[in-house]
């Protein structure tokens, strides 16, 4: 399976997973979206949520997810399996491009580009955490 295809079906379950009870709720949606100096709470939690993904601390980000992003991936081994996929595709992090917080909707969001070992392109990796600060959306992908 190809990297867009694994990111894009992994896309599909995290932002369906960030539903607000009005509307999808998704960094990007420009219309719901606001861009503001970073704030500094979510780009700390985006960092240590990053961390613990590349770290393998599955347990650690599955008790920090919220009851539809749990719907979404089902189990634990589908996170882990997941996190395998990204290391045989992308390989490690070799340097952070950006970092950027944004609010959608009720949902802060944490966005960071960065460059990958075994890929050629910068890559997105995304947080949205929602008001009680339960992981509500997750997704990585190539950027565009």
């Amino acid at each position: 399976m190809n990297l867009r295809v694994l990111c894009a079906a992994f896309v599909l379950g995290a932002l369906g997973a960030c539903a607000t009870a009005d509307k999808s709720a998704t960094a990007a949606s420009t219309e719901e979206t606001t861009s503001a100096p970073l704030d500094e709470e979510t780009l700390a939690q985006g960092r240590e949520l990053t961390r613990l993904f590349y770290e393998r601390e599955i347990d650690a980000l599955w008790e920090r997810m919220d009851a539809q992003m749990v719907a979404t991936l089902g189990s634990k081994e589908a996170l882990a399996q997941f996190r395998e996929q990204v290391d045989a595709q992308l390989g490690t992090e070799t340097g952070m491009l950006a970092e950027q917080t944004t609010m959608t909707g009720a949902h802060k969001v944490y966005l960071r580009r960065a460059t990958f070992s075994k890929f050629g392109s910068p890559v997105l990796v995304q947080w949205a955490l929602d008001p009680e600060g339960k992981i509500s959306g997750f997704f990585i992908t190539p950027a565009r």
